[in-house]
């Protein structure tokens, strides 16, 4: 009996201890090191369902291990190395392959010219240049990725080897293979992107810094022209002073020696404008203001010696204002009968466009300049209202036919202030500017008409100009006021509507006169 008992007995141990043997420890863990493998390789995040099925098999492996289920727990380990080992195949796949477009869709960019994010205005081949330079310098970010698709490649070749084994209850060494050769393949190609992300950032700091020094550049073109306009306008109105002063025989007789000085210093100052020695000339504008101040003291000089005339007889005074009157009204009769025989030729439509301009004869908006600047002083109260409100010229007879109705009324307002000196300066100056501009109408219908067989009728007075043309081409950075203001030609800026007049059919905006195109100046002589 004892010996039945203790074969029953030796008969239950020998199944426990099957039973205990057949426990798959060794897929068990195996199944473990997977699964960790899987979750180390970034299966969690880009293959998702895969892994989660890896982490459920693994728990039911682990929950059959403690109830000593060996097949079932063989069964579940062996289905988490299968999901663990798909996971880590498709998310290192996805992994390396996302980083390799990337890096492929960026270079393309590149070479097509198209940069992300760079909102510069630069000339369009300098960008051009610079973009192509660009390319040039990201041949070793190209070479890394080209490593990087080899890599790639190398490890989907494992994947066959790895598919075929997947269910195997042992270490694949193609798995550490295809895992490495991806890491490998993700790597290079996430320097490669470095690489141009570096290169691309140091190219638009220099397309940045390059717009910057160009705006600089132009501001400081901007802020010489603008010097350069307002040194030019006082050239100008030196030259009229010098004119003036030049001609005065009071002045010659008895203040030679200091009107000679003060011109030494002005002709000194214009000779800077002429040379460009832009900064010198502007620390010589006292001798334009030093002229203008000798010019207004021998006016009052000349007042204060017509003063003592009073000491005259009345009879006298009375007999050289009639004098000065009746010579005031000789010139504004001539004045007003050519300033509307200039009306009559220039027709009715700049009549029209005369009231409409609202440009001064003095120049365009980029030589009038503030009166805050000291430059605008010489110009008549007409004009200084017209260059606060200054607009694009309309054309050149409405700013010419303005400038003549100022000096008239002028000349007019003068007279019956009884001013009869200045009425006859003014008025002078109506009939000079007059009979240039019949002068000049008169010569261009005499060239348009040369090959015409028919006779035009010719009602106006004999000229007291004659006109030659001189051919000019105009150079960059030109513009008519100061073509106008050349030696060669008026040395007064005011002039420029001559010009514009003269090649109406060539410059339609006085603002824009391209380079290289050729202009005829018109000269006016005095008639023998």
């Amino acid at each position: 009996m004892n010996g039945l008992k203790l074969f029953i007995s030796l008969i239950i141990f020998s199944v426990f201890l099957v039973s205990c043997s057949a426990l798959p420890t060794k897929e068990f863990e195996l199944a473990k090191t997977e699964l960790d493998k899987a979750k180390n390789n970034q299966a969690p995040e880009l293959a998702q369902k895969e892994y989660q099925e890896a982490e459920g098999a693994y728990k039911s492996a682990e929950s059959f291990m403690k109830e000593k289920e060996g097949d079932k727990a063989k069964e579940q380990s062996v289905k988490t190395l299968e999901k663990s080992r798909i996971a880590i195949l498709l998310a290192k796949d996805i992994r390396a392959e996302e980083q390799i477009k990337k890096v492929d869709a960026l270079l393309q960019d590149i070479k097509g010219l198209k940069i992300k994010d760079l909102d510069v205005n630069q000339d369009i081949i300098a960008e051009t240049e610079g973009k192509l330079d660009l390319v040039k310098k990201l041949k070793p970010a190209e070479d890394l990725l080209k490593d990087a698709k080899k890599d790639y490649q190398s490890g989907k070749g494992l994947v066959p080897a790895v598919q075929q084994a997947i269910q195997k209850a042992e270490a694949l060494p193609e798995v550490d293979q295809f895992i490495n050769a991806m890491n490998q393949a993700y790597e290079k190609a996430l320097e490669a992107e470095k690489l141009i992300q570096n290169e691309v950032e140091a190219f638009k700091a220099a397309a940045i810094q390059a717009e910057a020094d160009k705006a600089a550049a132009l501001a400081k073109l901007r802020s010489e022209q603008e010097l350069k306009s307002a040194l030019y306008t006082k050239v100008t109105k030196g030259n009229e002073l010098e004119e003036l002063l030049e001609k005065d025989s009071f002045v010659n007789e008895f203040y030679k020696e200091e009107k000679d000085k003060v011109l030494e210093a002005f002709r000194a100052f214009r000779k800077m404008v002429q040379d460009n020695q832009l900064e010198e000339a502007k620390n010589a504008l006292k001798s334009v203001d030093d002229l203008q101040a000798f010019y207004d003291k021998m006016k009052n000089e000349k007042i204060l010696l017509g003063g003592k005339q009073a000491e005259l007889s009345n009879k006298m005074l009375s007999k050289m204002k009639g004098f000065y009157q009746k010579e005031a009204e000789s010139y504004l009769e001539k004045a007003k009968r050519l300033k509307e025989e200039v009306e009559r030729l220039y027709g009715p439509q700049s009549m029209k466009n005369k009231k409409e301009n609202s440009v001064s004869f003095i120049g365009m908006k980029t030589f009038i300049v503030s009166q805050e600047a000291g430059i605008n002083e010489g110009a008549s109260e007409t004009e200084k209202k017209v260059s606060e409100n200054e607009e694009k010229p309309a054309n050149p007879e409405g700013i010419m036919l303005k400038k003549l109705d100022g000096l008239y009324q002028d000349a007019e307002s003068s007279f019956e202030k009884e001013e009869y000196s200045d009425s006859i300066e003014k008025a002078k100056e109506a009939i000079e500017l007059a009979e240039k501009m019949i002068a000049l109408k008169k010569k261009l219908e005499e060239d348009k008409n040369k090959n015409n067989t028919t006779k035009t009728v010719d009602n106006t007075e004999k000229a007291s100009f004659t006109i030659v043309f001189k051919t000019y081409k105009v150079k960059s950075k030109d513009c008519l006021w100061m073509i106008a203001m050349r030696k060669e030609f008026y040395r007064n800026a005011a002039l420029w509507p001559f010009i514009w007049y003269a090649n109406k059919d060539r410059v339609k905006d006085p603002n824009m006169i391209l380079p290289g195109t050729v202009l005829k100046v018109p000269l006016f002589k005095n008639a023998e």
